[in-house]
């Protein structure tokens, strides 16, 4: 996050000193930190989605007779 809000500080302070008005260079600044954000969350998914395993959830079965308990006898 702070990587993000200093490209978009850099990308305001360097649109400034060409001549932009304040408001309009921190709007660009931002738009630009946005859509990072965005590419890196986009690349996150699809590496989460390629490369975890699937999970195959089963129901448990239950013992015959009813549940067993592990209480220890000592």
């Amino acid at each position: 996050m702070a990587c993000l809000v200093t490209l978009a500080l850099r990308r305001a302070a360097g649109q400034t000193h060409r001549g932009a008005l304040p408001d309009v260079a921190a709007t660009h600044g931002y738009v630009l930190s946005f859509r990072i954000a965005a590419a890196l969350l986009t690349v996150g998914g699809v590496l989460v989605l390629l490369l975890l395993e699937h999970v195959h959830a089963q129901p448990r079965s239950l013992v015959a007779g009813g549940a067993t308990s592990r209480r220890s006898t000592r």
